[in-house]
């Protein structure tokens, strides 16, 4: 079916095509409902005066549970849902709804999202934001994203322009490796400790692109997106109506296995599918066993699924199973791409496939946000982990990143208190700590410069674009020539994003240049603010006069930052544990 055909009449589908959970009206009324209860008896007079002179105090009614709502705009439909906080930390849905304005046909295939597709899109949302307002939620407190169709568009600024003055949403565009960090945390919730035991890998086969992770033991070592969505696959290799064909498999198989060349995946011992299509393709033909938070396969039951789909037209799936065209093609492709996944990691025994969506990964955030960023610490573990995944990758010096990531969070807890740092400041300049030193893999010669280059095109899960970047500027200001606020590179950055990279970056070059010699000499730092010097003072156990003095060699030509920024002399002193 051609594009035009699919937008086209897909807005005015939106309420025929939707699922709806719990209408908005009875929703609201049984919000706003509360129980009065009359209690008569027979009084005295004496106690009708007393009741005048002490009056009963009412009984507090409960606050209802706070909403949330989200709609995400995908590439092969536009979904959104309501849902409360309850209590006990957990979301309520009370309303879902979906409509099938495939705005990935557009991007995928002519590079831009059409005129027509626009406006269906515009009519969709103002549908969806009449059906939240019911709830009493306006436009900007709806957390409404974009993911590939939408970043991939080149016209996008204009498309993004004309949803927000026609709706009133601000569409946030999602970065690919955002898109990873909302799978990983979504998973994470719904498995728990299994998630985090032995190795395992994350995918999250989407219309757009492929999110990975692989972890063992809760610690990531890759976090990336690919550009294999199962529409570009559908598009480049045509409607699959029968078995795969070869030449997307070989395609798929070139693509991943570069994979396979960095990573071991032998060691992968479940592999973990968000892919919806998939889903309820196995919960119809493959016999899976029902666990909490979605179902489980043995590698064996998941080549029976493959074989049947592959030896089923999709007429005869249609026919014989509780599922549509749409899901058949697409699970088709994604169970091919699985499959060469599973190749690569041949030692997996089990197939894991959650009860998720995107619209789930959004309300977790969002009810993640209302708590306050509960998540927070978990948040930036992850980023550092993430960091260490890419610093391996690029054969960073494992100790010594990690000396240099200890002693900057150590200055950054020390100064905290006469600087107006925030703790996200706190995970950059931990992840640029431990990757400092990454552009040694292209040349020792101006490493900073290579370093700079190579944050800016890895994914660092759990940082957005703009902290990437940020992170980019620490690396290749951590050596030689001191940078400052008028310097070309942090031209693009707000005035207050250049003070946190400029004093970040002095952070830095003081703690790189307390492990200078690569030896870990130095135990621990701390720093005090006087109005005459910062008084850095260096704990060492061993008493190395001479190390010491390369030591205080390298602070005298990286601590001029510090200096310049606070207005005073910065000494260093060391100080032998007893």
């Amino acid at each position: 079916m051609e594009a035009k055909d699919k937008a086209g009449s897909s807005g005015n589908r939106a309420k025929a095509r939707t699922k709806t959970a719990k209408p908005a009206k009875a929703a609201r009324a049984s919000r706003a409902k509360t129980s009065k209860t009359t209690k008569t008896t027979k009084t005295t007079k004496r106690q009708r005066r007393a009741s005048v002179v002490t009056p009963s105090t009412p009984e507090p009614t409960a606050s209802p549970p706070p909403l949330i709502a989200a709609i995400d705009v995908g590439s092969r439909a536009l979904r959104m849902s309501v849902g409360e906080v309850l209590a006990d930390g957990t979301t309520r849905r009370l309303e879902t709804l979906q409509a099938p304005v495939a705005i990935g046909y557009d991007t995928f295939v002519r590079g831009r999202i059409r005129a027509l597709t626009t406006e269906a899109v515009v009519r969709t949302l103002s549908d969806f934001v009449n059906v939240v307002g019911a709830y009493g939620i306006k436009p900007p407190e709806i957390w409404t994203v974009a993911t590939t169709a939408v970043r991939d568009a080149r016209n996008r600024e204009v498309f993004l322009e004309r949803v927000e003055q026609q709706t009133g949403l601000e569409v946030h565009v999602l970065d690919a490796i955002e898109e990873t960090r909302l799978a990983y945390q979504l998973v994470r919730h719904l498995l728990g400790e299994r998630f985090g035991s032995g190795t395992n890998m994350l995918l999250a086969l989407g219309a757009g692109g492929t999110q990975i992770v692989v972890q063992t033991d809760g610690e990531i070592e890759l976090a990336e997106t690919r550009k294999l969505g199962l529409m570009r696959l559908i598009q480049t290799h045509g409607l699959p109506e029968h078995d795969v064909s070869d030449s997307v498999r070989a395609f798929l198989r070139k693509a991943i296995g570069s994979i396979g060349r960095v990573h071991d995946l032998s060691r992968v011992g479940e592999v973990i599918v968000i892919n919806n299509d998939v889903y309820r393709v196995v919960a119809e033909v493959g016999k899976p066993t029902p666990i909490d938070g979605g179902l489980e396969l043995t590698s064996g039951a998941v080549d029976k699924v493959v074989a049947l789909v592959d030896a089923s037209s999709n007429d005869e799936l249609v026919d014989r199973y509780n599922v549509d065209h749409a899901t058949v093609e697409s699970a088709r492709m994604a169970l091919a791409e699985l499959d060469v996944f599973r190749e690569l990691a041949h030692n997996a025994k089990k197939v894991v496939l959650p009860a998720s969506s995107m619209l789930d990964s959004l309300l977790l955030d969002r009810r993640n946000a209302l708590e306050g960023g509960a998540d927070a610490p978990v948040a930036s573990r992850q980023s550092e982990a993430a960091a260490w995944a890419v610093g391996r990758r690029y054969r960073i010096d494992i100790d010594h990143a990690a000396k240099v990531r200890e002693l900057a969070l150590q200055l950054f807890d020390g100064i905290r208190t006469h600087s107006t740092l925030a703790d996200r400041s706190r995970t950059l300049l931990a992840v640029a700590a431990i990757l400092h030193d990454i552009g040694i893999f292209v040349s020792t010669t101006n490493h900073e410069v290579h370093g700079g280059y190579l944050i800016r095109n890895s994914q660092i899960m759990g940082l957005s674009r703009s902290e990437v970047e940020r992170v980019a500027l620490l690396v290749r200001f951590h050596r030689r020539a001191m940078p400052s606020m008028g310097h070309p590179e942090l031209r693009n950055l707000r005035s207050a994003q250049r003070v946190e990279v400029l004093k970040l970056t002095s952070l830095l070059r003081v703690a790189d240049s307390l492990d200078a010699d690569d030896r870990q000499l130095i135990e621990s730092v701390t720093v005090e603010m006087t109005p005459e010097a910062m008084h850095f003072r260096a704990q060492t156990r061993v008493g190395d006069r001479e190390g010491f003095a390369a030591i205080r060699r390298s602070f005298k030509e990286k601590a001029d930052l510090c200096e310049e920024l606070f207005g005073v002399k910065a000494r260093l002193t060391e100080v032998l544990a007893t």
